[in-house]
């Protein structure tokens, strides 16, 4: 084998970094159950993550799909009241939409984004949430105190979830600086909705503060906002 060769091979075998496949969404008001569809394109060993908002009050949390973990569970019982939740799993391929019950009626939004080239033991390197039950007035920074990433290369993903006094409440996201916008509710009309971006993080180390911002077009707000770092495959 010649040295062309050698590193022609060597550089095939390198792990790909970690990419969004894609993202599907669902909202709706006044009913007690949720619902989304599988992102498209997804395939056996990616990672699924759910991010769900929901206006209950803060305190009466979603029914927990069975296979799913829940990884974040925060709940504010003002200004309005808001409960904002993070589950995963990794897909085995044989997965069909999902659905699960909350526990009253409520106006919710629910995302899944489906992952790409994540360790599948250790997916979630180190993860982390913050809240603020204040009435903020727009614009709101929603500051996460970010993560301490114990491995290298790791995909970092903000989620926000504002708790809106007022119904009918358009949020427009800004997302933390360096950060790509993933995704932000296409609706945003409910008092749940949910917004997420990501990085990439090259060096092993604390991320620092996170900053998001949300633009309401009328009231204030509470929010809710979550920080999870992905591992790569070796």
């Amino acid at each position: 084998m010649n040295l062309m060769q050698f590193l022609t091979i060597a550089a095939g075998a390198r792990s790909q970094p970690i990419s969004r496949v894609a993202t599907s969404s669902n909202s709706n008001t006044g009913v007690s159950s949720w619902s989304v569809a599988l992102p498209t394109g997804f395939k056996a060993g990616d990672l699924l993550i759910l991010y769900l908002s929901t206006d209950t009050g803060g305190t009466k949390f979603a029914s927990v799909p069975t296979g799913w973990t829940q990884l974040i569970g925060e709940g504010i019982t003002a200004p309005d009241g808001q409960c904002f939740q993070v589950m995963y799993r990794m897909a085995d391929g044989t997965e069909t939409s999902i659905t699960a019950a909350t526990f009253n009626t409520n106006d919710w939004t629910v995302a899944c984004e489906c992952w790409r080239n994540v360790r599948k033991t250790g997916s979630i390197n180190i993860s982390g949430s913050n809240t603020n039950s204040s009435s903020n007035a727009s614009p709101i920074v929603c500051a996460s105190t970010g993560v301490t990433t114990t491995v290298p290369n790791t995909t970092v993903i903000y989620a926000v979830a504002p708790d809106c006094l007022n119904s009918g409440v358009t949020v427009n996201f800004t997302a933390p600086p360096g950060f790509g916008g993933d995704f932000q509710s296409p609706t945003n009309t409910f008092s749940g909705s949910v917004s997420v971006a990501n990085k990439q993080f090259a060096a092993v180390g604390a991320t620092g503060t996170l900053l998001g911002t949300l633009n309401l077009s009328s009231g204030n707000a509470g929010w809710l906002c979550a920080a999870i770092a992905l591992t790569p495959v070796p």
